[in-house]
This record gives C-alpha cells, structure tokens and sequence, in this order.
C-alpha cells in the first residue's frame, strides 16, 4: 500500500512540474501578447500621433485601461505558477500553495470584473459619455464563475491544509 501512495504521489508532482512548466509559457505568451496589444499603440500614439495632448492622453488612458484585465490575469497565471511550483516540490499539505491558489482565483476574478464592468465604464467617462457599461458576454460570465470556483478551491484547500496541522498537533 505505502508503493502506491508513494507512486501517487511522485505523479502527481510530476503532473505539477509539467502543469508548472505550461504556466510558465503561459506567462510568456501573455507577457508578448501584452506587449504587443501595448507597444504598437503606444509607439504610434507618443510618435507618431498629430492629435492634440488632451487627445492623446485620453487614448493613452484608454489603452492603458483596456491592458487592466490581462495584467490581472498574468498575475492570476504566476500566482498559480508559484502554487503549482510548490506542489512540485512535493509540498502537497501546506498552507503557501493553496493561499497562492486562492489569490489566483480572487486575481482572476477581479480580472473578469475589470473587463466586464471597469473598462467598459471608465471608457465611456473618458469619452466624455458617462454613466455605467456593462459587458455580459456569456464568455465574460463562464470566466467569472471559474475564477469563483478557482478562489473557493483555494479556500477549501487552505482549511484542509489547517486541518491537517490541528490533526497533528493532537498526535
């Protein structure tokens, strides 16, 4: 019995390395993608742009305000690197992963938030429309449930992490 559990659990922080290594191109895609969504903009806005300074500011806000949600998520994905690296190392019962899991999950939702309500808003009051937007694009709202469940989880293991510390503090 102690072969299987041992076999167990040398998958499982091997499906951690590999899970670990993935977010880690994860990150890169996303940081490039970023870049990318920001540089060309950027460049052509502070460059090449003949409009007035008060025009370019509001686009450089706005192109800065649209890059929030992305931000969020890359932290969200390097939270869960750092959870994942953890459990690579075999620390499968401590209280650092699963607090680096929930942090994802609350990352990842303020992401969905962000893109669903502040950009949106914020885009119209620097348009100089006001009032409130609301983006509820079934994609948007699937997203902002698993970033919920991704946090709960988080929080689930974090009290099975404080569990298991009292269960030993009796032994």
């Amino acid at each position: 019995m102690t072969h299987i559990v041992l076999t167990d659990l040398e998958k499982a922080r091997q499906l951690a390395g590999t899970a670990q290594l993935c977010a880690m191109a994860a990150l890169a895609v996303i940081a490039v993608s970023i870049a990318h969504t920001l540089g060309s903009p950027l460049w052509e806005l502070v460059f090449e742009s003949d409009s007035s300074r008060r025009e370019q500011l509001r686009d450089l806000s706005v192109l800065l305000l649209s890059a929030i949600p992305a931000i969020l998520l890359f932290e969200a994905v390097q939270q869960l690197s750092r959870a994942l690296k953890h459990y690579e190392n075999g620390e499968f019962f401590g209280r650092e992963a699963p607090q680096r899991v929930a942090r994802a999950g609350d990352l990842a939702v303020q992401a969905m938030l962000a893109a669903m309500v502040v950009v949106p808003t914020l885009t119209r009051w620097l348009d100089a429309l006001g009032g409130f937007d609301l983006r509820l694009e079934p994609e948007f709202i699937g997203m902002l449930a698993f970033a919920l469940f991704i946090g709960l989880a988080g929080r689930i293991l974090q009290a099975a992490a404080s569990l298991k510390d009292e269960n030993d503090a009796f032994i």
